[in-house]
This record gives C-alpha cells, structure tokens and sequence, in this order.
C-alpha cells in the first residue's frame, strides 16, 4: 500500500506541474473497484486525504459490504471516511442508492454526499459519455464544486 500512496501522490503532483493543473481543486473519481478505492486509497491517511478537493464514487461504495481483502471491514471504512472532513462527494449507483445512503447514515456521516440513481442496470461507465440527465447533474456538481472549493485556497496552487 506504501507504494500505491507514494505513486499516488507523485503522479499527482506531475500531472498538475507538468500539464498546468491545479493542486487544489483535484477531484478523485473512480468506476467499480475504483469507486471503492476512492475512499480506501484516497482517504487511507491524512496526508494523502489532504489531496482531493471532493470524490466521485459511479457503482459501489467503500464499507457498504465486506470484500475479500484486508480492510474492507466497516470499522476500517470507517475510519476512512471520517478523513472526507467537509469534502463533498457525488455518488452513483445502478438503480438504487438505498443501500448507500442506509450505510452512510448508520455510520453518522454528516460530510456532503450527493447521490444520483442511475436509470439502467448494466454495470458501465459509459454513462458519462452519454448527454443524459445523470451527466448533467454530475457536471452541475463540479462546476459548484470548482466555484465553491470548500475548505481550500483559491487558485493555482503548488
């Protein structure tokens, strides 16, 4: 995992040097077993929690089950989801987010969470290359995200 977060990190800050990115308004998405990862990589300690502007999670959640992997328990996903501190989070899922939203609340997380159902039951991520109302709110959600950057300066930073 030491690796993982070093890579992380790294590629991060070239990516953002290299291409005239902004440090401060990076926003960690990911599909399936990365929707997953978004918590349990991006949230796995302070510093690299300290990383991401938000985080969008399309089809499954961190802690919600139990996988067959070390620390994907609810006590150790909850650990990491008391590292969001106010960032926000857009959360999609096929056809329901019930048991998202059940396992949220049951854990007492009061960080944003904005969750879009989405109305097919393929597991895909073509959904956001599709001009549907699912995208729009997902890019109405960034664009918020970007202008109101809470918890984090204004700018370029680096």
């Amino acid at each position: 995992m030491d690796a993982t977060l070093a890579y992380c990190r790294a590629a991060v800050k070239q990516i953002c040097e290299q291409f005239g990115g902004d440090s401060a308004a990076v926003i960690l998405c990911g599909f399936s077993r990365g929707a997953i990862a978004c918590n349990f990589i991006g949230l796995h300690d302070d510093a690299i929690a300290g990383l991401w502007l938000g985080f969008m999670a399309s089809s499954h959640y961190d802690g919600v089950r139990q996988w067959d992997y070390a620390g994907s328990d609810r006590a150790s996903a909850e650990n990491r989801l008391a590292r969001l501190r106010g960032r926000a989070t857009f959360i999609a899922q096929e056809v329901s987010t019930q048991d998202i939203q059940d396992y949220l609340r049951s854990t007492g997380a009061r960080d944003p969470f904005t969750f879009q159902t989405l109305h097919f039951g393929n597991h895909t991520d073509a959904w956001v290359l599709r001009d549907i109302p699912e995208r729009r709110a997902l890019r109405a959600w960034v664009a918020d995200l970007l202008r109101r950057r809470p918890g984090r300066p204004r700018g370029r930073s680096r």
